[in-house]
This record gives C-alpha cells, structure tokens and sequence, in this order.
C-alpha cells in the first residue's frame, strides 16, 4: 500500500505538490515583497500633512512623492494577490480530479482489487484540501495588508485630487 501511494504522489499527486511549491516559493515571497514596499510608501504620504504632501509632489528632489512608482508597486500586488487566489482555489478542484482519476481507473477490477485500492484514490484529495488549508491560512495573513494597501492609495489619491483638483492623479498615473 506504501508503494501505491508513494507512485500516485510521483504522479498525478505531484502536479499538486509542485503547484504548492511554486505558490510557496514564488507568488507569496513576490506578494509579500512588493505589499511591504507599497505599505511603507504609502503610509509614509498617507498620513502627512497636505502641505508637505503637495510641497513632495511639487518638489524635484529624490524623496518626493512618485504616483507613478506607487501604481506600479499596486499594480504588481495585485497581479500576485490575484495569481495566489486563483492557484489556492485549484487545490481542491485538482484533489477531486485526482481521486475521480483514481476511480476511473478502477473500474472492472475484482471487488476486493478496488477496497484496498480506494485509499490510493482519496490521496489527491487530501494534498489538495491540505494545501488549500494552508494556503488559505496564508492568505488571512496576506489580505488584510493588500486591502490596507488599496485603502492607502486611494486615500492618497483623493488627497492628491483635494490639493490640486479632481482628476490629478489619475492623469499623473495614465502618463
């Protein structure tokens, strides 16, 4: 039985486990990286004065405010925060697949083939419920900074349009 399940985990398990570990490794690093350097970009212009906030869009001096470099910044959080919400959904959906695979290639075995083989069926559900659930716990971690994110710049950016006229920095980023 141990090798049963060792072959469905270098199998068809192993898209699932692989699709983990790009999530793992890949997304939620770059998600994380760029919802940080937004947050301190933008908390940084968030809460300032709005004197000092349109003196720093006015001034050509290195540490003033670039509307362009924060829209990037959301931009590519979002494209993560998206590509990691996308991927957490599939676990499950490919944990089903798998044991539907699992099934499927049971049919006309002898009765007592398929009970002690129906355990290496269900072997695709549990990685894909296991890696939603962990992933999922991830993303509790992760949403509350991209939403705080989303709230900062458009805070930002309404402040911006108070200071120099609605539509300010919507044309500053469409540039």
């Amino acid at each position: 039985m141990f090798n049963n399940i060792l072959r469905n985990i270098l199998g068809y398990d192993l898209i699932i486990i692989l699709l983990a570990v790009f999530n793992g490794v890949f997304i939620i690093p770059r998600l994380r990286t760029v919802s940080i350097i937004l947050r301190k970009k933008c908390q940084g212009t968030v809460y300032l004065p709005i004197q000092l906030l349109v003196a720093g869009i006015r001034s050509a001096k290195n540490n003033r405010v670039n509307i362009h470099e924060l829209q990037e910044l959301r931009e590519k959080e979002v494209m993560y925060f998206h590509l990691f919400g996308t991927i957490n959904s599939v676990f499950p959906l490919l944990g089903i697949l798998g044991t539907i695979i699992g099934l499927l290639r049971m049919i006309g075995l002898e009765s007592t083939i398929v009970m002690s083989n129906f355990t290496i069926a269900l072997t695709s559900t549990f990685w894909g419920l296991v890696f939603a659930i962990v992933f999922k716990a991830i993303d509790g971690m992760i949403a509350p900074v991209f939403y705080q994110n989303q709230e900062n710049l458009q805070l930002l950016y309404e402040r911006i349009d108070t200071a120099y006229g609605e539509g300010y920095a919507d044309d500053q980023t469409d540039e």
